[in-house]
């Protein structure tokens, strides 16, 4: 969720010839809060089975019909440290995966501004029949740098597509970013 702590009806952003540049800081100073700095959630592994458990650890929840396959787990990602038609470049986070017997699984990811990537691209061993074993997991996706000019200032979200249906749900964080960070785009007349 985006907030600003300016009072209502107050003008965001400024006109930069023909750019709108918002900002996102700590303080008043800026037009928006403080972007996240590392955003989470929990997910369906392709192939997974979708079903209750873990079976074999506590609480011991029996094995159940399953509901549905889960096809394809997609993330959703939005660096708004980004300046459009200038030279960007790619966002770098670690992403730390665990499934539901807290295994971890770390990798890097690189994107610009934007995009929508299946899961098991990010890392291909997350699929409920590769490496990753298990239906479902958490997954983390921590800045890289955490500070500075350069650190993304990331927004999420994820998409879960199975035999039964289509969920979105947003990354959650924690913590805000240490940063400030300034979003600018062409404003169409």
């Amino acid at each position: 969720m985006i907030q600003s702590r300016q009072p209502a009806f107050s003008f965001l952003g400024n006109d930069t010839g023909g750019a709108l540049s918002l900002t996102f800081g700590p303080t008043t100073a800026f037009d928006y809060d403080a972007l996240p700095k590392v955003v989470e959630t929990d997910f369906a592994a392709p192939g997974a089975a979708l079903s209750a458990g873990p079976p074999d650890v506590p609480p011991f929840i029996p094995p159940d019909t399953s509901s549905g396959t889960e096809l394809q787990t997609n993330v959703i990602l939005l660096n708004l440290n980004y300046t459009q038609f200038a030279a960007n470049t790619p966002a770098t986070m670690s992403v730390q995966a665990w499934d539901w017997h807290e295994v971890g699984f770390t990798s890097t990811h690189r994107f610009l501004c934007w995009e929508r990537i299946p899961i098991n691209l990010i890392d291909t061993r997350l699929t409920a029949t590769g490496a990753f074993g298990t239906p479902y997991g958490n997954i983390r996706f921590t800045p890289s740098p955490l500070t500075g000019i350069s650190s993304p200032h990331l927004l999420g979200a994820l998409e879960e597509v199975s035999t039964v249906g289509r969920t979105i749900r947003n990354l959650i964080h924690s913590s805000t970013a240490a940063s400030p960070a300034t979003f600018i785009t062409d404003i169409e007349e």
